[in-house]
């Protein structure tokens, strides 16, 4: 009987040590088709664009608790110089503020701002838009219109070439900005603009698109 189970352990171990580990490569691959686990291990493996696409999965989601696990990730892209990281970051730490209930404080508005315009920098169109936005409102920075009209016209640049890449977030803030609902006067209102790119953010998979879509049904 002994000997039975040493030979049974010993083929469990043989067959947990030959099971094959996901290719970096292919995990990066199954990451960007939306398999949350390979864009893990491929985060692991050092590629800081599935660092962000898997933080961005945990903020779209309704799970508080899970939305803070974004924060680690999204400073690793955003340290190594990722753009989407840092803008990302900006709003996952708004979403672990909300998840916790505590208040925000005047230097969490300050690092979102500050994250915001470090995404600019680096090329990422929301981060303009969210530094453009931060200015306008004087939100964790000294109200400034000129700085915002100069990131705005930089966002609007930036944020329909990434929509039209399929990225759901930018065209989402699209359609936030050129909804009729929208606070800002600095584009003109489009309800069929806005509808349309509503559509295109819910087809990308944003939820808040989709719940836009539903309310303006109803």
């Amino acid at each position: 009987l002994c000997e039975c189970l040493t030979n049974a352990q010993a083929q469990a171990a043989a067959s947990t040590n030959t099971k094959p580990k996901l290719d970096p490569t292919a995990a990066i691959d199954l990451c960007k088709k939306g398999e949350r686990s390979a864009c893990t291990t491929a985060c692991d493996g050092g590629d800081l664009p599935s660092c962000v696409t898997f933080a961005e999965a945990l903020l779209s989601g309704s799970d508080r608790n899970a939305k803070k696990e974004c924060e680690a990730p999204l400073r690793r892209a955003c340290d190594g110089k990722v753009g989407r990281g840092c803008s990302a970051l900006a709003r996952c730490l708004s979403a672990v503020i909300l998840a916790d209930g505590r208040k925000t404080y005047l230097k969490d508005k300050r690092e979102k701002a500050t994250l915001n315009e470090q995404a600019c920098t680096l090329g990422d169109g929301l981060g303009c838009f969210g530094a453009a936005k931060n200015y306008e409102g004087g939100d964790g920075v000294e109200q400034d219109d000129a700085k915002a009209e100069v990131l705005m016209k930089k966002a609007l640049a930036l944020v329909p070439k990434q929509c039209e890449a399929g990225d759901g977030k930018s065209c989402l803030a699209l359609a936030m900005l050129y909804s009729p609902q929208s606070a800002s006067t600095r584009e003109q209102k489009s309800e069929a603009k806005s509808k349309a790119l509503y559509e295109k953010a819910c087809k990308a998979g944003e939820e808040m698109a989709c719940n836009a879509l539903k309310a303006g049904a109803e």
